[in-house]
């Protein structure tokens, strides 16, 4: 009788590469919540060294989030890439 496999049976190499494709994917789902995190961080920053918890309140600059986006990714990209390679192996 012949056996019926969902998925057929994949070499050492295959199954090496699916983990790897996999840990490549989670990798990059925490690099973009790290930028993401970062950017609503700044931008909250921004708010509130602009005025933003006095009495009469106050607005962010303008394109604070396109700011916040440009600060990260020319001066911090390397150490999110790093930490949420940290956050990975963890």
């Amino acid at each position: 009788r012949e056996e019926r496999w969902i998925i057929p049976p994949q070499s050492l190499r295959q199954i090496f590469m699916l983990i790897t494709l996999a840990f490549w994917c989670l990798w990059t789902n925490w690099i973009i919540t790290a930028v993401s995190d970062f950017v609503i961080m700044y931008t909250t920053e921004l708010w509130v060294f602009t005025g933003g918890l006095t009495r009469r309140g106050g607005h962010a600059p303008c394109c604070s989030l396109l700011r916040g986006y440009f600060i990260c990714l020319r001066y911090h990209f390397g150490t999110i890439i790093l930490g949420s390679l940290i956050v990975g192996v963890a």
